[in-house]
């Protein structure tokens, strides 16, 4: 993270607001040899990935958006299963009480989490 709440400057490019989430059947991993985590789906709803939720106020800011995360995150939506990354649509928990124009602060809402599918030897390395 940056002084723009981002090292890409993502929010502040993209007019983001932010809000801490919850994801279930998700958890956070950090292999050693990078100096980024990971997030890993399980499928176990005791399994919470603690994180923060980007919403924004019109589609084509959040278009803009989604077009450069899915360029820092190497994903393509043309190769889904390509990239470092794969992007899921998940059931996410927020307190988005001090987001803007949000009329239901703690209701679930669906959101993209950008996720790793490492092999079993991969995984055995982290922590």
């Amino acid at each position: 993270f940056g002084p723009d709440g981002d090292r890409w400057g993502a929010i502040r490019k993209t007019n983001a607001a932010w809000a801490p989430a919850v994801v279930r059947g998700f958890k956070l991993y950090q292999d050693p040899r990078n100096t980024y985590p990971f997030a890993m789906h399980t499928g176990d709803a005791d399994d919470i990935l603690r994180g923060t939720l980007l919403t924004w106020a019109n589609a084509e800011d959040f278009e803009h958006a989604r077009k450069l995360i899915d360029r820092i995150e190497g994903f393509d939506e043309s190769d889904p299963q390509g990239g470092l990354y794969m992007r899921a649509t998940v059931d996410v928990m927020a307190d988005t009480s001090a987001t803007p124009a949000c009329d239901k602060p703690f209701e679930p809402r669906q959101a993209f989490l950008y996720h790793q599918k490492p092999t079993e030897e991969e995984l055995a390395s982290c922590r």
